[in-house]
């Protein structure tokens, strides 16, 4: 990865002072705007992360062909690192029909570093970005016994942008869904049985066993039905696919005084290859099986009665150990309704040390798409 610098933000001052190091440097969330653009994140996992929110840029080189750089959105000075109120780490992101970008703050950074002492600590947020001004219109973090400061990782979010109510998964410890109402700036922490890592399950890519202690994240992907009347969620760690009506939720996060259990409303909907991101669209779920570099969907919706052998019935897309291990993200491209755009970026490789910088397997990340008409 590159960025696109400028004179107050040189490539030479990056590297001679450590804030850039390439290979610290890892594509995960995308989003596609209406207009085409295109957004990505490079979550601050490790040090070196020159910006960790970014649109794509796309130049000719004197060679007759293009380059890709990475453009710091909605601007450097938005990014610092350590400073408080500019984001820290962002690892995903989704815009919206209004427009709006919303975006995770993951708040702690550096935490694969292999020397715990590299992980910083702070809060995790929600940044809200009105795409047609680019004006950041809502900073909200949460408190601490919502999503802890120095035991969480807030991954992904989808939105009702009806009601105005996002939907988070944690991704740390024993993971949970968070609820987060725009309007009164309330948020409510759920977790359960169905949010934990299965710590049983052994991850096996390409050929590589990684038993059963390097992947295990625990809720993961989360997708929100069309008619935003259930959500779908899965761990890393685990071959199980949840879902939970969304009215249940709200009812709980809307009303202080209900206290209600994540277990007792949760529906299994069926066994599946275990994946990070999925999405709904067009009344299927789509997810990247991490075992199998491939996308696979099925036709389900918020009503549907569990498929037990849902992995049997679901249907490969897609399918390349070159260009698809470990399927990261998925996005709806807003200008064409019925395409879809993932991110691949060998996460097994990189948080195992094991990537390789040379060139000699090929590139490392990918942007692909594919029409889901």
């Amino acid at each position: 990865l590159n960025f696109t610098w400028d004179d107050d933000h040189t490539y030479t001052n990056y590297v001679s002072t450590n804030k850039f190091i390439a290979r610290n440097c890892l594509l995960a969330g995308i989003n596609v705007d209406i207009d085409e653009s295109i957004y990505v994140t490079v979550p601050r996992w490790r040090s070196g992360v020159p910006a960790t929110l970014n649109k794509l840029s796309v130049t000719n080189n004197t060679q007759g062909g293009v380059e890709y750089t990475l453009t710091p959105f909605p601007s450097w000075d938005m990014q610092q690192e350590g400073k408080s109120g500019d984001l820290q780490n962002v690892q995903s992101m989704t815009i919206d029909s209004k427009r709006r970008m919303w975006v995770i703050e993951v708040g702690r950074r550096n935490f694969f570093e292999l020397n715990p002492r590299s992980i910083v600590n702070s809060p995790a947020g929600l940044w809200i970005i009105d795409m047609l001004t680019h004006e950041v219109t809502t900073k909200y973090y949460f408190p601490s016994n919502i999503v802890s400061y120095d035991n969480s990782f807030l991954n992904d979010v989808v939105v009702d942008d009806i009601r105005d109510v996002a939907y988070f998964t944690d991704a740390w410890g024993d993971g949970a869904l968070i609820a987060f109402d725009l309007s009164t700036q309330v948020s409510k922490r759920f977790s359960g049985v169905s949010t934990r890592n299965d710590p049983t399950y052994s991850m096996i890519i390409n050929g590589v066993n990684y038993g059963t202690n390097t992947f295990t994240t625990p809720s993961d992907g989360i997708a929100l039905t069309s008619d935003r009347e259930a959500l779908f969620f899965c761990q890393v760690q685990g071959t199980t696919l949840y879902r939970v009506q969304t009215n249940l939720l709200m009812n709980s996060l809307f009303d202080s005084s209900l206290s209600i259990s994540l277990d007792d409303i949760v529906e299994v909907i069926g066994i599946k290859e275990p994946s990070d991101g999925i999405k709904y669209l067009d009344g299927m779920l789509y997810w990247g099986a991490l075992t199998q570099n491939s996308v696979y969907s099925v036709a389900i919706n918020s009503t549907s009665l569990p498929q037990p052998s849902l992995q049997e019935a679901a249907k490969s897309t897609q399918q390349s150990a070159d260009q698809m291990t470990w399927l990261d993200t998925f996005a709806v491209d807003l200008g064409q309704k019925h395409k879809l755009w993932f991110v691949s970026n060998r996460l097994n490789l990189y948080a195992t040390y094991t990537m390789d910088f040379t060139g000699a397997q090929g590139a490392n990340m990918h942007i692909l798409t594919m029409d889901t008409a």
